[in-house]
C-alpha cells in the first residue's frame, strides 16, 4: 500500500510575543486567518521548540532541528553559513573547498560599521548594482578566489576558496558601531594562518575597489546608503550532511526562494525546485510556490515549502506588515484545504518578535494533520490557542518524526 506523502510548510519567523502597542496580541492573533484556523480545527496542534526551550535558533539550526537533526549535540558539526549559501547557489562540494558568506556594509566616518547590510538592496536596480560590485571585486582578487552572486541573495554573496582552511574567524563584527574585525586564525597551524591572510586580502581589496565606485555615486543621488566594504562570516567546508534518504529513507523536494533555505535543503539531500517569481522576499509569488509544492507531492516522499515573509517583517519590527504578510500567506495556502491522503505539518523555524526585531527562543505554534489523527478542541492557529492542543510541546526532531510515524514510515524499536 502506497504511503501518503509528507508536506512540511515552514513559515519563517511566524512566532511572536505579546506586543504592548497592539493590545497584547501577536501578529498571528491579530491576523484574519481562516485557512490556518481551519487546518488547526481539522488537525492536532501544539508548540514546537526547533532546538530547545529558550535556545535561539538561527535559520540553519532551526531548520535542521525540524528536519530531525540535533544541532545542539556535542558530536554534531553543523554546516557553516558559507557552506549553506554555497549549496543554495548550486556550488558542489569538493575536497578542500571552503566558502564564506560575504555582506556589503556601510561604514561611518570613524571607520566603524554603520549598517551591516548597506540598506539590504531590496529592488531589482539594487540587484543589478550588487552584481556589478561583486564582478568588480572578483576582478581585483587573486585567481584562486571566486565570487558568486544571485539576485535572491540581495546584499550578500559567496566567496569560494577551492583549497583552504576553514579555521578563520568572522570579520563581521556582528553589530553596528564596531570596526570590521581583522581576519584571525582560530587554529595554531600554518595553513590556518595563511588562510587568515587570504581572507584579510579579500576584505582589504574589496574596500579599495569600493572607495570610489560609481555605483556609490548613483546610490548617493538616490539617497541610499553607500557600499563601503565587505565583511565575511561562516567560513567552512562546502559539504553535504547525512541525507534524509540515508537517515529516514525518504526523498525530498524543496520549494524555497531564499538562498539559505535552498542551501539547507541541498545539505540534507533534497532536490531544489526552481519557481518563477520565488524571490525569497516580500515580493515572492506565494501562489506559484504553493502550486509547485502541491504538484510535487505525487513524486516525492516529502515536499518542503518555505515562506520567508513573516521573518522579514519581524526583523523590521513592523507588526502591521507581519500581520498582513500572514494574511497573504493564509490566502495562498487555501488550496491545502482540498487535500486528502497526505500528512501535513505546519510551523516555523523560530519566532521573530516584532518588538525584539530578531530571532528569539520562544516556541512556535504547530499544526499536524493526517488521516486518522486524534484532533483536539483548538480552532485557531496562534500562540495562545495552540498550547492547549493534543501535541503538547514538541522539540525539533519530534516534528519530522511525528510526520514520519503518521505516514507509516517508522519501525518499532526493540
Amino acid at each position: 500500500m502506497a504511503k501518503p506523502p509528507l508536506l512540511a510548510v515552514i513559515l519563517d519567523g511566524v512566532g511572536d510575543r505579546a506586543h504592548p502597542d497592539h493590545g497584547g496580541s501577536t501578529p498571528l492573533q491579530a491576523a484574519q486567518t481562516p485557512t490556518l484556523d481551519e487546518l488547526a480545527t481539522r488537525g492536532a496542534t501544539g508548540l514546537v521548540d526547533p532546538l530547545a526551550p529558550g535556545i535561539v535558533p538561527g535559520s540553519n539550526t532551526g531548520h535542521l532541528g525540524l528536519f530531525g537533526y540535533d544541532p545542539l549535540a556535542e558530536t554534531t558539526v553543523s554546516p557553516s553559513r558559507g557552506c549553506i549559501e554555497a549549496l543554495g547557489l548550486g556550488i558542489e562540494p569538493a575536497q578542500g573547498r571552503v566558502a564564506a558568506r560575504a555582506n556589503f556594509v556601510t561604514l561611518a566616518e570613524d571607520g566603524t560599521v554603520e549598517d551591516r547590510r548597506a540598506g539590504r538592496f531590496p529592488t531589482p536596480q539594487d540587484h543589478e548594482e550588487a552584481q556589478r560590485i561583486v564582478d568588480d571585486i572578483e576582478q581585483a582578487l587573486p585567481g584562486d578566489v571566486q565570487t558568486r552572486y544571485h539576485p535572491r541573495m540581495a546584499y550578500r554573496f559567496v566567496l569560494v576558496f577551492d583549497d583552504g582552511s576553514p579555521e578563520v574567524a568572522d570579520t563581521d563584527p556582528g553589530e553596528v558601531g564596531e570596526p570590521i574585525t581583522p581576519a584571525e586564525a582560530t587554529a595554531d597551524e600554518g595553513e590556518a594562518r595563511r588562510m587568515a591572510k587570504r581572507v584579510q586580502e579579500v576584505v582589504d581589496r574589496a574596500q579599495d575597489v569600493l572607495a570610489d565606485h560609481p555605483v556609490n555615486e548613483d546610490r548617493s543621488e538616490r539617497g541610499e546608503l553607500p557600499v563601503d566594504g565587505v565583511v565575511t562570516r561562516g567560513l567552512g567546508p562546502v559539504e553535504r550532511g547525512p541525507t534524509l534518504q540515508e537517515r529516514f529513507g525518504i526523498e525530498g523536494l524543496a520549494v524555497a526562494g531564499g538562498n539559505a533555505y535552498r542551501g539547507i535543503a541541498n545539505y540534507v539531500g533534497m532536490e531544489l525546485a526552481d519557481v518563477a517569481g520565488a524571490t525569497g522576499g516580500l515580493d515572492t509569488d506565494m501562489d506559484a510556490k504553493v502550486t509547485r509544492a502541491l504538484d510535487g507531492l505525487p513524486d516525492n516522499d516529502l515536499v518542503y515549502l518555505h515562506i520567508k515573509a513573516p521573518d522579514i517583517c519581524g526583523e523590521n519590527g513592523d507588526f502591521p506588515a507581519k500581520r498582513e504578510a500572514i494574511e497573504d500567506i493564509d490566502q495562498a495556502l487555501e488550496p491545502l484545504l482540498d487535500l486528502r491522503d497526505l500528512v501535513l505539518g505546519l510551523t516555523g523555524d523560530h519566532a521573530t518578535p516584532c518588538a525584539r526585531k530578531s530571532h528569539s527562543g520562544d516556541p512556535v505554534p504547530v499544526i499536524v494533520d493526517a488521516p486518522g489523527i486524534v484532533d483536539d478542541d483548538v480552532s485557531a492557529y496562534h500562540e495562545r490557542a495552540c498550547p492547549h492542543g493534543f501535541l503538547g510541546r514538541l522539540q525539533g526532531g519530534d516534528f519530522l518524526h511525528t510526520l514520519l510515524d503518521l505516514s507509516d514510515r517508522t519501525k518499532k524499536r526493540e
